[in-house]
């Protein structure tokens, strides 16, 4: 293993860093044009080199949400197969980053798919059996690409990353669902090196994210008072001499979701999960998450309150999509 020293650094880190956004997933990786995607952990065949997607829809599936489950799960079962949230998915343009609201109806992600940027858009549907309609947002910032948007679980406050040039996080409050105001800098969380990827968990008064100050990506937690966030602390049970980031915490704080490019991985990044049995515990060892990992760049965004789907951002169609993946 190399030291914490020798790690290799990620100037910029997570979903559409840099003004080019390309392949904005969760870092940049090797291609299709050079290797076969293979997907790892769901049962299809590979016939030829090129670009390869989750399992496709069963019949009668029409990839939107009545195909992405909903309603009560088994905890125990793991996840199925990501299905494509196709209405939030361009098909040439990258997009990611879903984060809800408690009640998985309303939320934001970003999208170049206007303007030659990416931009946060707000995200609503009636119920989860229907498609989300998706509307720009104003007022979080010009000028930069928006992205890795977050949301306090009333709504009120968004935590953002703007990029290009550099990476930092920005927190906004709100005036209305597609309006919000004061985008101002985090400094008490923002570095000389990059910071990404945040997320506000659902009933905590915490704030988790990326940063590469240490060299490469490490996941970090602050505390947050209204707009206010504390100094951060590094999660260092989760680091190791690569990168981890994507940080999602379940609504009871025990367990954590997040990206790495660890060599465990089937290939690019690939999604883990780590538990805790309290609060003031560090997380335990990382695992793997069944089912949901290819050998593109795979990374969590959301976790609903029931720990029924988990959302996705993924770039194994060839650009950043979005995705979920239901428990049976």
């Amino acid at each position: 293993m190399m030291s914490r020293r020798s790690r290799r650094t990620r100037p910029r880190v997570g979903h559409g860093t840099g003004p080019d956004l390309q392949r904005p997933a969760i870092g940049r990786r090797a291609t299709a044009d050079t290797a076969c995607r293979v997907l790892a952990c769901a049962a299809i065949g590979c016939a030829a080199c090129g670009r390869f997607e989750f399992d496709p829809l069963p019949d009668g599936a029409t990839g939107s949400s009545d195909a992405r489950g909903g309603g009560s799960c088994d905890l125990a079962a793991p996840f199925g197969t990501p299905v494509l949230i196709a209405e939030l998915s361009d098909s040439v343009q990258p997009d990611g980053t879903l984060r809800l609201l408690p009640d998985e109806l309303t939320g934001y992600f970003w999208s170049r798919r206007s303007a030659g940027m990416s931009q946060i858009y707000v995200v609503s549907r009636p119920d989860l059996a229907s498609p989300f309609t998706l509307e720009l947002v104003t007022g979080v910032g010009g000028g930069a690409n928006q992205v890795d948007p977050s949301i306090s679980d009333d709504g009120s406050v968004m935590v953002l990353r703007q990029s290009g040039p550099g990476d930092d996080l920005y927190v906004a409050t709100r005036v209305t669902v597609d309006t919000f105001t004061g985008t101002t800098a985090i400094s008490s969380l923002n570095t000389a090196s990059a910071e990404a990827q945040c997320f506000l968990p659902i009933g905590r008064d915490e704030i988790y994210f990326e940063s590469t100050r240490t060299g490469a990506g490490d996941i970090y937690m602050a505390t947050r008072t209204g707009t206010t966030f504390s100094p951060p602390t590094a999660l260092m049970s989760l680091a190791t001499p690569y990168d981890e980031g994507d940080p999602v915490v379940t609504a009871d704080g025990l367990t954590i979701y997040f990206r790495s490019d660890r060599p465990a991985a089937f290939g690019g990044y690939n999604i883990y999960t780590a538990t805790r049995t309290d609060l003031g515990d560090t997380f335990g060892p990382a695992t793997l998450v069944p089912n949901v990992n290819t050998s593109a760049d795979d990374g969590p965004s959301w976790i609903s309150p029931d720990g029924c789907r988990l959302y996705i951002s993924s770039d194994a169609a060839g650009t950043n999509d979005v995705y979920v993946a239901s428990r049976g």
